[in-house]
């Protein structure tokens, strides 16, 4: 029980940072509303699979060994580490599609402000 503890003890605060960010970058206008709801369920199914990981993981155990007594075991700390590994990854992944709009965006400004004073030049 210590170890699904853990599980949530470590991840809970990775998944909730990681909806603060998506939630600041939507109110400062660099997310669409298609990718806060991409993001939002994601984070959200992340969240709603940690706290049901136990029943999950009891109802797997009782359909795949129906016939038989089996104690179900509780996760090993590879099982932990996995998690969190797999929580960090999708936060990574997050931030590399911010950087990316925000490096477009950017790219964006700089190519219309070239274009702007070539177009004033020409007029020269």
């Amino acid at each position: 029980m210590l170890k699904y503890f853990l599980i949530i003890i470590i991840n809970l605060p990775i998944i909730l940072f990681g909806l603060s960010r998506v939630y600041k970058l939507f109110r400062k206008g660099d997310l669409t509303s298609k990718e806060l709801a991409f993001w939002v369920l994601l984070w959200s199914v992340f969240l709603a699979v940690l706290f049901l990981i136990i029943p999950l993981e009891g109802m797997a155990v009782r359909l795949l060994y129906a016939d038989r007594q089996v104690a179900i075991p509780g996760p090993s700390a590879f099982d932990v580490i996995e998690i969190t590994f797999l929580t960090v990854l999708i936060y990574l992944l997050y931030r590399q599609g911010a950087k990316i709009t925000y490096l477009q965006q950017k790219l964006a400004k700089v190519n219309r402000a070239v274009a702007l004073r070539d177009a004033e030049g020409e007029r020269r």
